[in-house]
């Protein structure tokens, strides 16, 4: 049987890791990865180099550690929209899941910004490449989902292709994102495109 002093140590540990990764990203969104360095970090985060070296050997295993948390933080916003929604319809769950993804604020502008980094990371590096393929595969599978959904419910025309149309709206979402991140679009007008791409495949 676990102790209770084993799980305090074991959350401890989690939250000082957390407080580590948690100063990654903020320096990612202000300066991008390539300057990070670990004693940058150890700064951001008011602990010791050797505190940070404790948890990441290398600036690798970090910058992984913290695209894993911005996907974390990114899911719990996502399940707080609905929850505040109080609504699970194929609709109500798309929106959220664009609105989490656009940089509607100052807190998803940053996760934004750190999204990016990270793409721009996976061009060059296999690995991260790999983890974002999976990250997108999942999130179009779940589109797909909500769309199959909502066309079995009688809720969007009944040829409606579901995987054709996770492709278009995560490229829309993708692509208003980056628009509005530079100051092409506003968060009021990216979210109304959203709303009249889904006016036009759901008809309930």
């Amino acid at each position: 049987m676990v102790s209770q002093r084993t799980r305090g140590v074991g959350a401890a540990h989690d939250e000082r890791q957390h407080q580590i990764v948690d100063a990654v990203l903020e320096l990612i969104a202000e300066q991008g990865l390539d300057g990070i360095s670990l004693r940058d970090v150890a700064a951001k985060a008011d602990v010791s180099l050797g505190r940070v070296q404790h948890y990441f050997r290398t600036k690798d295993q970090m910058l992984q550690a913290a695209f894993q948390r911005v996907t974390e933080l990114g899911a719990a916003l996502v399940d707080q929209r609905l929850a505040d929604a109080g609504d699970s319809s194929p609709r109500t769950v798309i929106r959220a899941i664009a609105a989490e993804l656009l940089p509607i604020d100052d807190l998803h502008r940053h996760a934004l910004q750190v999204g990016m980094a990270f793409t721009a990371r996976a061009v060059v590096a296999e690995h991260f490449a790999a983890r974002l393929q999976t990250g997108y595969g999942e999130l179009r599978d779940l589109l797909a989902v909500m769309l199959t959904t909502a066309r079995t419910g009688g809720a969007t025309r009944p040829d409606l292709d579901p995987q054709h149309e996770a492709h278009v709206l995560l490229g829309l979402i993708d692509g208003l994102a980056t628009q509005t991140l530079i100051g092409h679009h506003t968060p009021e007008t990216a979210l109304a495109v959203v709303d009249t791409y889904l006016d036009r495949i759901f008809t309930t």
